[in-house]
């Protein structure tokens, strides 16, 4: 059997899916696309109920991108079994899915000519497998088979920005280095996350003249003697500004047509929780919101900081991180950070909303339906950036506030 090597989280290896006892399901209210050798084949199957379910994309299509499911009134695959099973899995086998469907949840890129894969968030269990270990997440290189099914969603060779755009050409160097500062439990995960932006300042202004090994030698001298902490303490905090930010972020998704019930219950409830349904703050909402950070957050994150690191870690592992697309190295430093941060404020939320009957399991499911709706939500401009550059938030004090509710 002829095999290869692939980089992954060791997590990958603990993840099945649960089929239809999953509380949510991957086969709806969201586009379900089709590659064009899955297409074909379809046309040519007797199964007149699935062609009659597939449509060609027009615009923007290509192979991977040729076609998709046409879902029904109740934005459900409808090749659906009573069950939520698909009927084309239990008719045919896994060989027979399109890419989309025999990967998901799976995300895999291709990395200087070298594969990785690991989970996204969106699916409940995955949620679990990547969120729940208190230990962290590591990664290892493992033998796979090559006829091992990828579907490829992010690309890149770093060897070719060597004269051009030198972050991406140490991306490999950047993203191993900031999961390291993300993961360094010395600090608290708020600390963290400036020294990251710190750090991310220093790459803008350094890289272009110094080598990155140099970089980041000295940098980990800072983090390692604790002298960071004097350039993180005196940067901003102001909450009142947090939450407008915020609830305006908020507001953006909600507009934007994201309409699944389960993420909209979760930010309602969280809206509820800290006073913050209508259109203006309430005067009593700072008051409360502290209090609820003081008196449920900060105990609880003392003992569940580990998910919000591996929610970081993961997002920063899959989405190649911080050299993405055509964002910029701080673009996509305030992208992790606007994410963080609307996770941490609803999770306050919740935590006020639900009181004593607060628990993990709805921490999973805010996360989970986070990335579902907001991750995984495409827009031709993502106007949560353009928000974000147009009111000159793209800077580290702007990211202090979102990050900080304590000095």
């Amino acid at each position: 059997m002829s095999t290869r090597t692939i980089r992954v989280p060791q997590y990958l290896k603990q993840f099945s899916c649960v089929g239809s006892s999953c509380e949510d399901t991957c086969c709806s209210g969201w586009r379900i696309t089709i590659d064009q050798d899955t297409y074909e084949k379809y046309q040519v199957s007797s199964n007149e109920k699935l062609k009659k379910s597939l449509k060609k994309i027009e615009f923007k299509s290509n192979k991977e991108w040729f076609a998709e499911i046409i879902l029904n009134s109740q934005s459900l695959c409808p090749l659906l079994t009573e069950e939520k099973l698909c009927s084309v899995h239990i008719d045919k086998g896994e060989g027979y899915l399109s890419n989309l469907c025999a990967t998901y949840p799976r995300v895999t890129s291709l990395v200087n000519g070298g594969l990785e894969s690991s989970l996204t968030v969106s699916c409940p269990e995955a949620a679990r497998t990547v969120l729940l270990n208190s230990n962290g997440i590591q990664f290892e290189e493992i033998n796979e088979s090559t006829s091992t099914r990828h579907l490829v969603s992010r690309k890149i060779n770093s060897s070719k920005y060597e004269s051009t755009h030198k972050e991406r050409y140490y991306f490999l160097e950047l993203r191993d280095f900031s999961i390291k500062i993300v993961q360094n439990r010395k600090y608290s995960l708020t600390d963290r996350l400036l020294i990251l932006g710190v750090f991310m300042e220093e790459i803008l202004i350094k890289l272009v003249d110094n080598e990155i090994t140099d970089i980041i030698g000295n940098y980990e001298q800072l983090i390692d003697s604790g002298e960071i902490i004097n350039r993180i303490h005196d940067l901003p905090l102001d909450l009142n500004n947090q939450i407008q930010i915020l609830r305006k972020i908020v507001d953006i998704g909600i507009f934007t047509g994201l309409k699944d019930k389960r993420y909209l219950e979760c930010v309602m409830e969280s809206l509820d929780g800290i006073k913050f349904t209508g259109p203006t703050l309430d005067e009593s909402s700072i008051e409360d919101y502290m209090n609820t950070y003081e008196t449920f957050f900060k105990p609880f994150i003392r003992e569940h900081e580990y998910i919000f690191e591996n929610y970081l870690v993961n997002y920063m592992f899959k989405n190649l991180f911080p050299v993405a697309k055509e964002n910029d190295v701080f673009e996509m430093y305030s992208m992790l950070v606007v994410n963080y941060s609307l996770l941490k404020m609803k999770t306050i939320g919740l935590l006020a909303y639900h009181k004593e009957d607060f628990n993990v399991s709805i921490v999973v499911k805010l996360f989970q339906t986070f990335s579902r709706n907001v991750e995984h939500h495409t827009f031709d401009k993502n106007p949560i950036i353009d928000y974000l550059t147009k009111n000159n938030l793209t800077n580290l004090s702007s990211m202090s506030i979102l990050i900080k509710n304590e000095q």
